[in-house]
């Protein structure tokens, strides 16, 4: 029977073989989440025509921005740069090998699959910038304490580092300290086997108002204590010339955190025990830092992985992308058009000046401008367009401006820059322009209606209402059949927004374009 078993175990083995042999096409699959350098599979593995012999491996299509490579002689698929699930869900590479006598090539499908809490958020209610002022402190957060005893650094690991932590990993603007304290004071006036009365309680008066923090104290921390990475099990371990009694843990919280200004709080403490009682009132301060550039979390150890001059968050490492890049680390283009002002309330005979510009594009473009839908025709000395390179953002950009005299109704409405991208691609953005408080015709609804004039349009209601009563119900169904015929005839010669854009298809119609700002 056992050789029944390996015989069938053998010719299993050599199906297996055989069936993966002949396939050319392969799916795997890997977190959003997995960090650069990370292998995915190897291809000799997937294709074992490939396992023996030289290998000569290359990736020949299908990675889409430069996100895997492979080894040479290895096979190895790694991640090269960020994922992210919701920018592409998958890719298809094709991978070659040029010293394979046949079969050299093959297909893998790459599936990324979603991970709720990834990307980071970056929560802009807590964010710090970096650290400008040379500071010795490693933690991102300054705490003092004024009380009797005076002046006190609280949240500083500088002199305990060893025995202390922040914790900084999420984007709820929520802090977590863990203290460590123990010594001979401890074991003399907290004799073992009791447990002390610890209350801590804080208010505060800032507006907008701070959530206020929390002291949670675990007295027996080497046998009783938080599910925490962040605890140090080695902060429990006593010289060997000396044993304490308790290893007490102090957990500091500070909830939704506001970082733009200092937190100032008024706190009481108090501790009761069989030889010690103690209350005071104190003051407790939280000032934000920031962390050095390029690194966040409690130490500010972490690395951030920003590029192209995206902010850090230093809760979490999320980063903030500037106009022209997007993806995890902002190490994906992304073309946009932004114009500036959107909006403008001028006077007859005014002259405004639009201006458009176009980030992480090829500078090789062509820009257009249009007014309700209709091409503009405007003099050389009237249009400037510059085209460089920024290298703050390492983008590159081409910004178009145009000076416009308004001098009648028909001038004002909805202005419409638009760039197409040699690959075809339209991106467009749109301001709007009010003459006096009116706008033209061809572009009814452009502009919202202000509060004087919703104000104007209830007092004639009124008005008119006042009068109808007095001039009787002949009067008003003269009225009513009078202002029929002038919706009537409004309705028929006021043309319909949209049908002007047809005549700029390519550039300026809406729902039909790339990253296309509505304002």
């Amino acid at each position: 029977m056992a050789a029944v078993v390996k015989i069938l175990a053998v010719l299993l083995v050599l199906c297996t073989f055989k069936c993966s042999a002949g396939r050319r096409s392969f799916n795997v699959a890997i977190s959003e989440s997995a960090d650069p350098g990370q292998v995915i599979v190897s291809v000799r593995r997937l294709y074992p025509l490939w396992w023996e012999g030289e290998g000569q491996f290359s990736i020949t299509a299908g990675n889409k921005d430069d996100r895997f490579a492979i080894g040479n002689e290895t096979g190895d698929v790694i991640v090269k740069r960020y994922l992210n699930y919701d920018l592409d869900p998958h890719y298809d590479l094709k991978v070659t090998n040029e010293k394979a006598e046949k079969r050299k090539e093959i297909k893998i499908r790459i599936s990324v699959e979603d991970d709720p809490n990834y990307p980071p958020f970056f929560n802009p209610n807590c964010y710090i910038p970096p650290r400008v002022r040379n500071t010795s402190e490693i933690w991102p957060f300054m705490g003092t304490l004024h009380s009797f005893l005076g002046y006190q650094n609280l949240i500083d690991n500088r002199k305990n580092g060893s025995r202390s932590v922040m914790v900084l990993d999420n984007d709820l603007c929520d802090a977590k300290v863990y203290k460590v304290y123990k010594g001979d004071f401890w074991d003399h006036t907290l004799p073992e086997g009791t447990t002390p009365f610890f209350n801590f309680e804080c208010t505060n008066d800032q507006v907008p108002r701070r959530s206020t923090p929390t002291i949670t104290p675990y007295w027996n921390a080497s046998y009783d204590r938080p599910e925490d990475s962040a605890i140090n099990p080695w902060w429990f371990v006593d010289k060997p010339n000396k044993k304490y009694l308790r290893h007490m843990l102090m957990e500091l919280n500070l909830k939704d955190m506001m970082t733009h200004t200092p937190s100032i709080y008024k706190c009481t403490i108090e501790l009761q025990a069989p030889n010690f009682g103690m209350k005071a009132s104190m003051e407790f301060s939280v000032e934000a830092l920031g962390c050095p550039v390029g690194f966040y979390g409690g130490n500010c150890s972490e690395v951030c992985a920003c590029q192209n001059g995206a902010s850090c968050h230093p809760f979490n490492g999320a980063c903030k992308c500037p106009d022209g890049w997007k993806g995890r680390a902002c190490d994906i283009k992304d073309p946009k058009v932004v114009m500036s002002p959107t909006y403008q309330d001028v006077t007859s005979g005014q002259t405004i000046r639009l201006s458009c510009e176009a980030v992480s594009v090829d500078p090789v473009s062509t820009f257009a401008w249009a007014l309700n839908g209709k091409q503009l025709t405007v003099d050389d000395n009237k249009m400037v367009t510059i085209r460089g390179f920024n290298t703050k953002f390492n983008r590159t950009f081409v910004n178009s401006t145009i000076t416009v005299k308004i001098s009648s109704l028909d001038m004002s409405g909805e202005y419409a820059c638009a760039y197409k991208a040699p690959n075809g691609r339209i991106y467009r953005q749109f301001a709007k322009v009010a003459l006096e408080g009116k706008f033209s015709p061809r572009c009814a609804s452009c502009f919202p209606v202000s509060g004087e004039t919703i104000a104007l349009y209830a007092v004639s209601a009124l008005a008119c209402l006042f009068l109808l009563a007095l001039i009787g119900l002949g009067f008003l169904q003269y009225k009513r059949t009078a202002k029929e015929k002038a919706v009537a005839m409004v309705t028929k010669n006021d043309p319909d927004v949209r049908k002007p854009l047809a005549e700029f298809p390519d550039m300026v119609r809406r729902a039909t374009v790339e990253n296309e700002y509505v304002v």
